[in-house]
This record gives structure tokens, sequence and C-alpha cells, in this order.
């Protein structure tokens, strides 16, 4: 049995250990895949439409921040390549359906009428896609930051049309992921663009966003209890 020793003005220590307790089961909750990239290349590879000699490799400091990151390294002109996510990333990922997919991408050289998605999502014998406005590609000076909601609000179209995909359609593929790929090819030459903190996020479910509300409640009500007692 666990003693509660209370406050010196008899409050229960327990409020605050209660509250603690369910603020970090609430955030628990909120689920996230990552790859930052600061050890390894994190499993990730290419998928290539032409050479099958296009590889990922790691460098230690190409990232953002001088982190690491991967380079989608193409030994000739290439067509539609990609970089393609591990096996953590695919699979059943229904809870991200809501959620958001996000990345850093940094181009060797400047991009010149790519015409390809950006991103391509497959599941379920089903391929959706998004491409960012053009005014917001990657450049070669810095690294562009992305992050796309994975719902029916974004604009995600099936692949290759502009046909948008329907909410049912992008949560069957979240449902069954088999792909999910980044272009890394934006020229017509020999690219070797980077990518950096690809994040798969997920949204608090409305338990946890009750659990994190309440547990900050009985926080700041303990706190201005202690500051209202008047001193004896």
């Amino acid at each position: 049995m666990i003693a509660v020793q209370p406050f010196s003005h008899g409050r229960p220590r327990c409020l605050l250990l209660c509250a603690g307790l369910l603020l970090t089961a609430g955030a628990g909750r909120a689920q996230s895949i990552l790859s930052d990239f600061n050890l390894n290349a994190d499993g990730w590879h290419a998928y290539t439409a032409a050479d099958p000699n296009t590889v990922v490799v790691y460098t230690a400091n190409g990232g953002t921040n001088g982190s690491g990151a991967i380079i989608l390294q193409e030994p000739a002109n290439g067509a539609n390549d990609y970089f393609d996510a591990p096996a953590q990333f695919l699979g059943n990922q229904a809870a991200y359906y809501g959620g958001t997919l996000s990345f850093d991408l940094k181009l060797s050289l400047s991009w010149n009428g790519t015409e390809a998605d950006m991103v391509v999502l497959t599941g379920n014998n089903t391929s959706i896609a998004f491409s960012a406005p053009q005014a917001n590609w990657p450049v070669t000076t810095n690294y562009t930051s992305y992050s796309f909601k994975l719902d029916g609000t974004q604009g995600w179209t099936l692949a290759g049309s502009s046909t948008l995909a329907t909410t049912q359609q992008i949560s069957s593929v979240l449902g069954s992921l088999t792909d999910l790929r980044i272009l890394g090819d934006w020229t017509n030459s020999q690219d070797n663009d980077l990518l950096d903190n690809v994040k798969l996020a997920a949204v608090p479910e409305p338990g946890t966003v009750a659990l994190l509300a309440f547990g900050g409640a009985l926080m700041l009500g303990a706190a201005f209890r202690r500051r209202a007692r008047p001193a004896a």
C-alpha cells in the first residue's frame, strides 16, 4: 500500500500525481511513425521506372540542421524515380486517416518540367497521389517542408489522373498500405535529391484529448486554490 502525503495546506499530493499520469497516458496514445535518418537510411530504398541501378544512400550530415538524410542517387538520367518507404510505414495504417504525412525535401539540381505525382500511396489495388503547387516545389538552396493531410479535404487524386479520391478510397488505401513513395527525380538529368524527417502522425483520439484537458484542469485548479488560500 502506497501512502499519499498531503501538502502543507492539506491538499492531497495525489491530485497532481493523478493529473500527471493522465497527461502521460494521453500523450502516449498520439501515434507517430518517424524516419529522421539520424543514424542510418532506416530501411528506405529506391523505386524506379527506368534505371534499376538507382539507389538510396545515407549521408550523416546532409539533412536539416546538419543531421542525417537520404539521397536518391541516379547513375543515369531517370524517369519518375521515388524514395520508397520501409515496412514500418506500411500495413494497416487506418488510424492515420485524418492525420498527416510530412517530410523535408531538397533538390541537387533545379527542377524542370516535372509532371510526376509528388507522393503516391498504394493499397487495396488503388493508388492515390498528391502534388504540391508548382510555386511550392522543392529547391536546391534549402529544404522545403511539406505536410499533407490524409483525408478528403487535402485534394488527393487517383494516381495518374485529376479525379479526386473519395474518403472511402483514401481510407481503403490506408487500411492496407503496400507502398508509400516520395518523388526524388525532378529533372531530366542525374538527380541526387535529399529527403529528411518523414513522419506519419495521427489525430489524437477524442478520449485522449479529453484526458489531456481533464489532467490540465486538475493541475490548474490545484494551483488556483493554493494561490487563493488566505494567509494564516
